[in-house]
């Protein structure tokens, strides 16, 4: 039986929008930190903020409430993450959220999700994801790695800068013939294999 994915891929243009986090943990601190690299002005909504989070607090963009979570702490945001395990919080802010239009995720409790992040594995401007609609996360975990491991070995971000000088320094009328000559020398090798004795990257089941 083939599944449809669940989720369409896109990319979200986060600079100075306002997102919120809920969580202390290792992963609250993770997701803060992926959305400060974006641009956002982050918002952390905890009772309990760990030492790696606090470590983000000297960041401009990043905010502390320092309290239990509430559905007020949804408003005027662009999009939320509840960023650890709790069934009933995870129902009041997914409703709360849809009720106010913005996207919002529990980490671990897809059916209240109106998004999912994505692995992502990075060359320069270039961002691979990999998705599985929330179903097999670690999947996309270990393929996130392996793609990350494939693009730093082909040295592959220096290709990317050298292509965005390129296109910056063509006059438009040119660019498509350009950068068609510069990409024609970019290939693709490789294949995903399943071997019975592996013991790097096991998938937990």
């Amino acid at each position: 039986m083939s599944l449809s994915p669940r989720f369409f891929l896109s990319a979200l243009d986060l600079r100075d929008r306002s997102v919120v986090v809920f969580g202390g943990g290792p992963e609250a601190h993770r997701r803060a930190g992926q959305f400060l690299c974006a641009g956002a002005r982050v918002t952390v909504v905890t009772t309990a903020p760990g030492p790696e989070l606090l470590g983000l607090m000297g960041h401009p963009s990043c905010t502390l409430l320092q309290k239990a979570p509430e559905v007020q702490d949804l408003d005027g945001k662009w999009l939320a993450v509840l960023a650890e395990e709790n069934d009933q919080l995870a129902r009041e802010l997914g409703a709360a959220a849809a009720a106010r239009r913005l996207f919002f995720c529990a980490v671990g409790q897809p059916e209240q999700n109106s998004f999912a992040h994505v692995g992502i594995a990075q060359a320069g401007a270039l961002q691979l994801g990999v998705s599985t609609s929330g179903e097999v996360p670690g999947l996309a975990g270990v393929l996130t790695r392996q793609l990350q491991a494939l693009l730093d070995r082909s040295a592959l971000a220096g290709f990317v800068e050298g292509l965005i000088r390129l296109r910056q320094e063509t006059p438009r009328t040119e660019r498509r013939r350009v950068l068609a000559a510069a990409l024609a020398r970019l290939r693709l090798q490789g294949e995903f294999v399943l071997q019975d004795d592996a013991t790097e990257d096991p998938v937990a089941p």
